[in-house]
Order: structure tokens, then C-alpha cells, then sequence
């Protein structure tokens, strides 16, 4: 049996199960890659941070529901990171932390133990303990594919109470993945109670242990949140966050709007600021920006195989290599976001800076579309959601550039929550989205869109079901196993390369991260996690 304490790295968990659960023969991990991060004692801080207060956030339109193995949007989960508290943490050196998951035993390789912390309470009043984690792991169990979170998680079979504050998880296969996919959605825990309450269904109203607690959601209007009295988290002063007593996120679609708000007050933050505000936000001394690190495919294409012309692979492909990443990033983002040559990004350890993946080549675009039967191109329809100005922006920017080859688009504006029905039912062809990648593993992108059990291929092979790449599943999961870096490495390079040769069901067009503009003076303390998901608990208001 072995116990994982607290700071140990993502990289080096990997390396050290595979010597012990698998009987050794990995090759000597580097000093990097085992080496363990000693804790830092807290310092008590001089400066008097201000405590109260409400921080109005700008942020585009929230389709419901606030539910973590339910939910479809990544502006959803900016709301939710909030409410719902992990049961590990990612920090920004990139280490699994613990959080209301304290330690952790793994038994012959496909039991984990977990040890809860005590003392935690959900935002109703119930206890958080084993009892409610367990649910939590049933319930994505039982969902399975239909559950967003349950696509992080193909492995887990049962859980099981040890006692109150102890569970034991059980493994269909060993998972060198499993413990860093605990920083990010699956490992986002509930209150079982709240969620029987309202039906068992769907969680509509969040009831989580996190620091701020759900009040209301008015559609396209706002959201309020409050703060939790009972949150456990405390600062290095030993005060308990969180500082704010309330967040009001106030959707705005337009980011021209949101700024303009930012200048008059009405707003003391907003998030999703475009690049083109970028130079508006820096020569403005009242405003400061604040960016998420360079680590995702933020926009993409995502592609629902089952539709034509979208069944024909060499019809993707001549799509993929007609459309001009480099003028996109320059042109739309002023170079502030990078062009996207695959789905393993330069944030992480597989990340192959070899792989050309699709780039712009008019003459191989039509004889793709040769191949496919169809010389002088073909017509289809792009979709995104009503007020996405930055998407609308880059689909008449694609739209322009594919009709190089004859493929003419058609763009067509779905109101934001008729278009995540229309992704979760099946029945999208070609829709602009934003993507945001979590976790310090690159199992998650490579295996939550394109593996036939991850929670974002549900439907893209056709209504009820996913789309396959042959021989792909094997890779992934053999990827997805206790291994050495270097030959998962190997393995999650070569699963890159047959997606992209086959003709993917996402076509990845810019790296990015996430931004938000706030008011100097007036608010601070903003971060972002890695993968983009900002955290409130230590922002703060001072409106002296």
C-alpha cells in the first residue's frame, strides 16, 4: 500500500505507482519528475485586505444548469468553480495540492483510499464525509457517458464507505490520470441531500461546500452568489475567506459593452475581454488586465460526425487545411493568442513541438475535397451562439477563407441554451467553441473529445451516439495506464497523429487563455487556476 502526502507532483505520482503497483521496470524518472515540493509555512502579511462588500462581474450569457456532471459551457464552470469546492487542487506550479481530499492510499493498483478533510460543511448544512463523496462518484458511475464529468473518469467501477471520513474507489484498469483529474470537474463534490431535493435529476440550484454559496439565476440577466459563513479555507494571516460577502455576475454579451461598463463604475471586473480591447484596457490607468496562461485550444470547430457532409473524413480535412490560424491570431487577436497546430498544447508534458498538425494549404484542401467526391467543395451551415461576438467574429473569418476552395458556410446565430441542447442531443453539424482544458494531465484533451466513452464525443458520431476513430481507443487507454512519461509520451503523440490523419471531429484554430479586466484600486486579488477557471475567494472590493 502506498500513501501520497500532500505536494507531491503530477508527473512524479505517475512514475512512482508504476515502480511500486506494476513491479518496476520504469525508466529512472528525472529529478523534476519525482522530486517533492516542500510545504511553505504561511507568513502572517503586514497589509490589511479589505473584508465585505459585493464585486459586479461582467461575463457573456449562462445556459443552466449549474450542474458539475451536467454542465456544457466553460462560463458555467467559471460560476460553479466557485460554489462547488474540489477535492484536490491544482496550484500554479502545476502540483496536485490537497484540499478537502487530505491524503490518499493506493492498493494493488486499482483501489484507491481516500481521507477526507473533516469539519466541512455544505452550503445546507449537511456534513461533507464519505457518505457524500460516494454519491458523488454513483451518480457519475451511473450516468456514464451522459455525465460531462464521468468523460474525465472511464475507469472508476464502485465506491465504497470505509468509514465516515475514509472511501475507498475502485478501478476498472490502473489510472495514471485519476488522482490529477480530481483537481478539475470530477472532483467538484455536492451536497447529496440538495440534489435528491430538487428531483435527483439535475442540480438547478448549486448547493456545494465552496466559498460562496448560490442565491438566484435570472436568465440573461445575473447571478448572485454569497458568501459561505462556514467555509473552512483561511489565508496566511490566518483569516477566513472568503473576503467578499457577495458576487453578482451580470451577463453581457457584448465585450465592447462590458468594458464600457468597466470605465463607468457599473462594473468592477470583467472576464472574456477581447484582444482587441487589449491596447484600450493597458493606456487606460483606471484598468488593469489580467490573463489566463497560454495553455488551451481555445476557439475551435467542433464537428458532428454523423451529419453530412461531415461523414465523409477527406470533407473535414479539406476544411481543416483551407482555414488560416496565423491570419486568425493576427487579425482577430493582434498576436495575443497563438495558432493552434493540435490538441496536446505547449502546457503540457506530451506537448510534440514536431507536430504540424493542420495549417494552411489551399492545394491539399482540394484534393481532400476530390477525394471526397466532391471537386469544387460542398455547403454547409456553422453555428454559434446568439451575442458570441468573438465566435461570430471568427466563423465570417473561416467562412471567408474556406470559400478560397468552394466550401460555402452558411452562419447561423442559436440562442445560447438552444445551442447546448443542440450539442448535447446531437443534432449540431459544425458549431464555434471555446474550449477550456483542465489538470495537469493531457489524458483529459485527448481523450474527453475523441475516446468513444469521453464525455464530449456523446453525440458527434450521430444522435445517441459517439464518433470512433479506429484504433484510437486502444491508444488512449494504454496512454491512460501506469507508464513511464516517456512512453505515455510516445503514446499520446501517436493518438494525436491518427486523429489528425483520419480527420478529427474537432479542428483546433487558437491557443488562448482566459482574460478579465478589473478596476485598479477598487478590486484586486483576481487569479486564475490552471485551465483558465477564475477564483473569487480571495478577491476583495474597496470602495473607500
Amino acid at each position: 500500500m502506498i500513501r501520497w502526502y500532500r505536494h507531491l507532483s503530477a508527473t512524479g505520482l505517475i512514475v512512482t505507482i508504476l515502480a511500486t503497483a506494476c513491479g518496476g521496470g520504469a525508466a529512472a524518472p528525472t529529478a523534476t519528475a519525482t522530486k517533492a515540493v516542500a510545504a511553505v509555512a504561511p507568513t502572517a502579511t503586514a497589509v490589511v485586505i479589505p473584508r465585505g462588500g459585493t464585486l459586479t462581474l461582467g461575463m457573456i450569457a449562462v445556459a443552466p444548469p449549474l450542474d458539475p456532471d451536467l454542465s456544457r459551457g466553460s462560463n458555467v464552470w467559471e460560476v460553479t468553480n466557485n460554489v462547488y469546492d474540489l477535492l484536490l487542487h491544482l496550484g500554479e506550479d502545476r502540483q496536485v495540492k490537497p484540499h478537502l481530499l487530505e491524503s490518499w492510499d493506493l492498493v494493488d493498483g486499482k483501489d484507491y483510499v481516500f481521507h477526507l478533510r473533516k469539519g466541512v460543511k455544505f452550503h445546507d448544512g449537511t456534513n461533507f464525509n464519505a457518505v457524500a463523496v460516494k454519491a458523488k462518484f454513483d451518480r457519475m458511475i451511473k450516468m456514464g457517458a451522459l455525465s460531462r464529468a464521468r468523460g474525465y473518469l472511464s475507469e472508476p467501477t464502485g465506491a465504497a464507505v470505509v468509514d465516515e471520513y475514509t472511501l475507498k474507489v475502485t478501478l476498472s484498469t490502473p489510472s495514471a490520470a485519476l488522482i490529477s483529474f480530481l483537481t478539475t470537474m470530477p472532483g467538484f463534490v455536492y451536497s447529496p441531500a440538495a440534489l435528491a431535493a430538487q428531483g435527483g435529476e439535475a442540480m438547478e440550484k448549486p448547493v456545494g461546500a465552496g466559498p460562496f454559496r448560490f442565491v438566484e439565476l435570472v436568465l440573461d440577466s445575473h447571478i448572485t452568489l454569497e458568501r459561505s459563513p462556514d467555509y473552512w479555507e483561511k489565508d496566511a494571516a490566518g483569516q477566513q475567506l472568503p473576503y467578499l460577502d457577495r458576487v453578482r455576475y451580470v451577463m453581457i454579451n457584448d465585450p465592447t459593452v462590458r468594458l464600457a461598463n468597466l470605465r463607468t463604475g457599473d462594473a468592477d471586473a470583467s472576464l472574456y475581454m477581447r484582444a482587441p480591447e487589449f491596447p484600450r484596457i493597458a493606456a487606460d490607468p483606471n484598468l488593469r488586465l489580467v490573463r489566463a496562461a497560454l495553455e488551451d485550444p481555445t476557439v475551435e470547430l467542433r464537428i458532428w460526425r454523423g451529419h453530412a457532409p461531415y461523414d465523409n473524413r477527406f470533407n473535414i480535412k479539406a476544411l481543416a487545411f483551407a482555414i488560416d490560424r496565423e491570419a486568425i491570431a493576427q487579425g482577430l487577436y493582434q498576436g495575443a493568442y497563438l495558432p493552434a497546430k493540435g490538441y496536446i498544447t505547449p502546457g503540457q508534458w506530451a506537448y510534440d513541438p514536431d507536430f504540424k498538425g493542420y495549417y494552411l494549404d489551399l492545394a491539399l484542401s482540394r484534393g481532400f475535397l476530390t477525394e471526397a467526391g466532391n471537386p469544387t467543395g460542398f455547403k454547409s451551415k456553422i453555428e454559434i451562439g446568439a451575442g458570441d461576438l468573438p465566435g461570430l467574429r471568427v466563423a465570417e473569418a473561416i467562412q471567408s477563407q474556406v470559400a478560397k476552395v468552394g466550401i460555402v458556410l452558411d452562419i447561423e446565430t442559436v440562442e445560447a441554451a438552444a445551442l447546448t441542447k443542440r450539442t448535447q442531443d446531437g443534432s449540431a453539424t459544425l458549431v464555434v467553441s471555446r474550449n477550456v482544458g483542465f489538470g495537469p494531465d493531457p489524458a483529459y484533451l485527448m481523450k474527453q473529445p475523441f475516446h468513444t466513452k469521453g464525455g464530449f464525443n456523446v453525440h458527434l458520431g450521430g444522435a445517441g451516439k459517439p464518433y470512433t476513430t479506429p484504433g484510437y481507443d486502444e491508444l488512449i487507454d494504454k496512454a491512460g495506464e501506469p507508464r513511464t512519461t516517456a512512453e505515455r509520451t510516445q503514446l499520446y503523440r501517436e493518438a494525436q497523429r491518427l486523429i489528425f490523419d483520419w480527420g478529427t471531429n474537432r479542428v483546433p484554430i487558437v491557443y488562448g487563455g482566459e482574460s478579465l479586466a478589473h478596476r485598479v484600486g477598487v478590486v484586486g486579488g483576481f487569479s486564475f487556476a490552471p485551465g483558465g477557471l477564475l477564483l473569487l475567494h480571495r478577491v476583495w472590493v474597496d470602495r473607500r
